[in-house]
């Protein structure tokens, strides 16, 4: 499932009048990219991504930058993080900005 811009979609939908909905264009649609539960889905192993969680304590930690091997998930240092800091959400890297000219 793709999350995508919901007033892009009205927008389009308001201009159609009397035309169709075409699913091509529906699919040129921007994504909204945000936090992912790992009860929905998880991200491809390798991939490096945003990661957040609960402490032992039970207090929400800052997200982090790194991947998940199918097991456990890696801060960019490469320190596996263990069950005693569950993930319970991740969200995939921004795209870095444009250069300025």
């Amino acid at each position: 499932m793709r999350l995508i811009d919901a007033d892009a979609l009205m927008d389009y939908c308001n201009n159609l009048k009397d035309k169709t909905i075409d699913a091509n264009d529906i699919a040129r649609f921007p994504t909204v990219v945000g936090w992912i539960s790992v009860k929905d889905e998880l991200p491809k192993p390798s991939k490096m991504v945003l990661f957040t969680g609960k402490t032992c304590y039970g207090t929400q930690f800052i997200a982090q930058r790194g991947w998940y091997d199918g097991t456990f998930w890696h801060r960019d240092t490469e320190e596996a993080i263990y069950s005693s800091t569950p993930v319970t959400h991740w969200m995939p890297l921004p795209e870095p900005p444009e250069e300025e000219v």
